[in-house]
């Protein structure tokens, strides 16, 4: 029979073994914890791995210059089409980033240091200079890559060259320019159309208001008129000419007036009474120009048998 020193001797030791298979237990868990810990900063690890390739091959497959500096400025890291634009320089590592963008003038290097040293962001259309040194126009965006308000884990800069761009603004410009040309030649030949009517016989009906760069191009287009046709007789046929003020009665005059220095008899049609009444109140002269009520009436003189005789 156990004393009661044994007894006290074996509680102690199943005591011991109890609280040594609980601590067992707490580092399975522990280990196994562990395990998973590992586990999931393996698949972190991975996946910033990945992410961190994917951004990689993005920055290196862009066609805009990509360029990282550290906190203190200095640039860490350019992408290929950077020594595109630039030229291939690998001395740019360990520069300011300010002068790795090559500002075309001090104006610009001050905005890019100002908006870096205040932590702000700069974007703005920028001229710098290029591989060959001559001007490259970019669009230009620095700002500086924080982990919190008061960590910054260094800079950075994305140049778009926008020199196809503007190329394709000038190239538009200038089309944009002739079609604009082609198209007030149009509006003038048609504002000013001159129809043959017979040997010898053109007219010009006229539309709309005569106002001095029109009656300029009635001249011009008269004149020409006259002289390929070797017209003996012109008439202008003012029935859709709305209003005949002393603009567009002068117009008429010097027109006729030229055409009589070419020998050529001008006689103006599509006159109506509020038309005559106007060039009464005018005190328009008259003199050397026929005048009728229509343009069949004006036809009727320009090429009749009377006209041939004068």
């Amino acid at each position: 029979m156990a004393t009661e020193a044994e007894r006290s001797i074996e509680e102690r030791v199943a005591a011991l073994e109890r609280a040594l298979a609980e601590k067992e237990r707490e580092a399975e868990v522990l280990r196994a914890e562990l395990a998973r810990t590992v586990a999931q900063h393996e698949i972190d690890r991975r996946k910033a791995s990945g992410e961190l390739r994917i951004l990689a091959a993005l920055t290196e497959h862009t066609p805009d210059a990509v360029v990282l500096a550290n906190p203190e400025g200095d640039v860490t890291h350019v992408n290929g089409a950077y020594h595109r634009l630039f030229g291939r320089d690998e001395a740019v590592l360990g520069t300011p980033l300010v002068d790795a963008l090559r500002p075309g003038d001090a104006s610009t290097r001050e905005a890019l240091y100002a908006a870096l040293v205040d932590g702000s962001t700069y974007r703005g259309i920028l001229t710098l200079r290029g591989a060959t040194g001559a001007p490259l126009p970019a669009q230009v965006d620095c700002y500086v890559v924080r982990a919190g308000p008061e960590e910054v884990l260094g800079l950075a800069a994305v140049v778009q060259d926008l020199s196809e761009e503007q190329r394709e603004e000038v190239e538009r410009a200038e089309l944009e320019a002739k079609v604009i040309a082609s198209q007030e030649a149009l509006i003038r030949e048609l504002s000013t159309p001159l129809v043959p009517i017979a040997e010898g016989v053109i007219a010009m009906p006229l539309v709309g208001s005569i106002g001095d760069a029109r009656a300029q191009q009635i001249l011009e287009a008269l004149l020409a008129g006259i002289q390929e046709h070797r017209a003996e007789a012109a008439i202008l046929d003012i029935t859709g000419v709305p209003t005949v003020d002393t603009s567009a009665a002068n117009a008429l005059i010097s027109a006729a007036q030229a055409a009589r220095l070419l020998g050529t008899k001008v006689i103006l049609s599509g006159i109506g009474p509020a038309v005559a009444r106007t060039l009464v109140e005018l005190g328009v002269e008259m003199r050397g120009m026929t005048t009728k009520s229509t343009l069949s009436a004006a036809i009727a003189e320009a090429i009749g048998p009377a006209w041939r005789r004068r």
